[in-house]
């Protein structure tokens, strides 16, 4: 997990808002997917398995890309984000 992200969560958590953490490599790091497109694997939860764990409610998502290799899988998330929950800022 980003420390960013883990601030940000901490100050909103101290400040009495509700804030919720999904480490998405944690929660899943044997689960791993080869992407014979691009030449690389990536371990953690699949797009639908995140998505699901996003509350309705949610009114802002915060996202880190801690190297430039993750962008591709991050952006294929973003967008399956914008589709189920257009209302909601990224």
């Amino acid at each position: 997990m980003s420390i960013g992200l883990a601030y940000i969560s901490s100050f909103l958590k101290n400040n009495q808002f509700k804030a919720k953490v999904l480490d998405c490599v944690g929660e899943a790091i044997g689960q791993v997917k080869i992407h014979k497109e691009v030449g690389y694997r990536t371990c953690g939860l699949t797009i639908d398995e995140i998505l699901s764990q996003i509350p309705s409610d949610t009114d802002l998502i915060g996202m880190s890309c801690m190297f430039t290799i993750e962008w591709p899988n991050n952006k294929k998330l973003i967008k399956a984000i914008k589709k189920k929950y257009p209302h909601i800022p990224i």
